[in-house]
């Protein structure tokens, strides 16, 4: 008699959290200082965003609503999908209510890194 398959029964692990693209969003940190420096970018006004490495569907990291552009820091960013749905809940913080349109622009246009506006 056969042994029973318990891998197959076995649950399957937890998909891995997504990586940070850090550098990538430090960037984006320095792009809204200077922007900010330059009256480019004032105060909570528009949203800054990047493309999650590899992802084709529009997942993207974008700046949370609210937030000071000229005092911008690497947490300030979430990982929201083509629906603008957080996939990394940040507590107390929404993504922008443009999220929608960033989504859509890297859907739209693969090339596309980032979105500033």
């Amino acid at each position: 008699m056969n042994a029973p398959f318990s891998a197959m029964t076995a649950p399957l692990p937890a998909p891995a959290a997504p990586q940070r693209p850090d550098a990538l969003l430090a960037q984006v940190v320095a792009d809204a200082k200077t922007f900010y420096d330059k009256n480019w970018l004032l105060g909570t006004a528009g949203n800054l965003s990047v493309r999650q490495p590899g992802a084709a569907n529009g997942a993207c990291w974008i700046t949370a609503s609210g937030l000071d552009k000229g005092r911008l820091e690497v947490d300030d960013f979430l990982l929201v999908d083509a629906e603008a749905k957080p996939v990394l809940a940040i507590e107390a913080r929404k993504p922008s209510a443009e999220t929608l349109l960033h989504g859509l622009v890297y859907r739209r246009f693969p090339y596309v890194g980032a979105v500033y506006h």
